[in-house]
């Protein structure tokens, strides 16, 4: 939280927030542990805190040289995303920390800090079409619980124009996660890109963990985003739509024999059913691969939650759209 290591932005940030707070700052040792920044000009909670804790320091260098790390690695243009959501980070974290009770901010700042740390150490990640990525993880207020939720989101560290197109979805689905318009309430969700497809698409795999209730929720979910139309892909851009239903609906069944076998007392699931318009307007959503169209959802129990079926390549290809055939399966 140094000018040095954060930029002065980053520590004005914090201190802004946190200052703004009208609890108490903690009783403040006469001894001032090192940390990343200056601990003779402490004035927050946060940094007084930090200061006067041997571990808490330690973790805060420890997010400093990450972050830091980042910045020497990544591009400028690329840092400039990190930069913004580790300002964001800050103020969430402020936010959370700092509201709360006063004993229990040590241990709060702790756990934020080392989850932190450890997001950025493991923030460069595999290459898409042969390009770096990197990952610009958020926090999101969940309203109803007052708490927070992680949200990461894959970047590509290039200026061309594919790699400009995914930054651009990105970040839109980021802001939208800001903004509470995501639809994932308490759970963390993770967006990255794939690369089964080409470059004239974005494959983005989103994974759901959500917590809470009687049953919760494991999801995995992968939509389709054309660069050329700008869009999403539905099912109607994909199939054609009596075909691909009853093909679906066969191997489901298939699917769902085999798995009664392991539980006899399992519920058959619904028939897949849709309108024409439910067909044209649905996302074609399904995490494919070299050995088919994976279709998920068919199974209600929670425990089967990705549990799905794998329909192979050279079975849907007549059921195409000539779209589809020219463009996906070339």
């Amino acid at each position: 939280m140094n000018c040095s290591q954060f930029g002065g932005p980053l520590e004005q940030g914090l201190r802004f927030l946190a200052r703004a707070s009208s609890l108490a700052f903690l009783a403040f040792s006469s001894y001032a542990w090192p940390a990343s920044f200056d601990c003779n000009k402490a004035t927050t909670t946060p940094e007084k805190a930090i200061c006067a804790n041997p571990e808490l320091s330690k973790t805060d260098d420890g997010l400093a040289a990450a972050y830091a790390e980042l910045k020497r690695r990544l591009s400028p243009t690329a840092f400039s995303t990190v930069r913004e959501s580790q300002l964001q980070w800050l103020r969430m974290v402020s936010k959370s920390c700092v509201k709360g009770d006063p004993k229990g901010l040590r241990g709060c700042l702790l756990t934020a800090y080392q989850e932190r740390s450890e997001l950025l150490r493991h923030a460069l990640s595999s290459p898409w079409w042969g390009l770096p990525t990197y990952i610009v993880g958020v926090l999101v207020e969940d309203r109803d619980s007052g708490g927070f939720e992680n949200r990461t989101f894959s970047f590509v560290d290039s200026q061309e124009s594919h790699a400009v197109a995914v930054n651009q979805l990105m970040s839109k689905e980021m802001q939208k996660a800001l903004h509470g318009n995501d639809g994932c309430n308490a759970c963390s969700q993770s967006w990255q890109p794939a690369v089964w497809i080409s470059k004239l698409f974005v494959g983005i795999e989103s994974r759901t963990e959500a917590s809470g209730g009687a049953h919760p929720v494991s999801d995995r979910t992968c939509l389709v985003f054309s660069i050329d139309k700008q869009r999403y892909l539905t099912l109607s851009d994909v199939f054609v739509g009596p075909e691909y239903i009853e093909t679906v609906n066969r191997y489901a069944a298939r699917h769902f024999t085999v798995l009664k076998q392991e539980n006899p007392d399992m519920t058959a699931p619904p028939l897949l059913s849709l309108t024409a318009q439910e067909f044209s307007e649905r996302p074609f959503e399904g995490c494919s691969g070299k050995d088919g169209y994976f279709v998920d959802g068919f199974l209600p129990d929670a425990e089967r939650a990705l549990d799905g079926v794998t329909i192979p390549w050279s079975v849907l290809a007549s059921k195409m759209t000539p779209f589809a055939r020219g463009v996906l399966l070339k």
